[in-house]
């Protein structure tokens, strides 16, 4: 058996990242099959048009659900994470870690329950 990665995407002190069509195109990014769509640590992010579905932690016994967006901030500088985007059949949509200013919105989620940890 393969190894699964923790992300689809890695982030480490970025800023102003997009991850979408950032215009009017309609097209979706998919996460789906890993640990985490996106890790972000001490990055500024906005994600539109992406959809987060059955993420899974496969390093653990039995497999766990995963994390749409988990991102850690370790400085005193405040980061942005603006979203517009879908989450499905998570543990957690979005978990943040540090000073985050969160926008969340359209998020057209199955299961509010769990879209946000802070």
């Amino acid at each position: 058996m393969g190894v699964y990665p923790d992300n689809h995407i890695y982030l480490n002190n970025v800023t102003d990242a997009t991850i979408g069509p950032g215009s009017s195109i309609n097209l979706w990014n998919y996460f789906t099959g890993v640990k985490m769509g996106i890790n972000a640590i001490n990055s500024d992010l906005e994600v539109q048009l992406s959809e987060f579905d059955n993420l899974v932690d496969y390093s653990v016994s039995p497999s766990h659900k995963g994390i749409g967006i988990k991102a850690q901030n370790n400085t005193t500088t405040p980061r942005s994470i603006d979203v517009d985007s879908r989450f499905r059949n998570l543990h957690r949509g979005i978990q943040t870690t540090g000073n985050f200013d969160v926008d969340v919105h359209d998020h057209n989620s199955n299961d509010t329950s769990a879209i946000l940890m802070i």
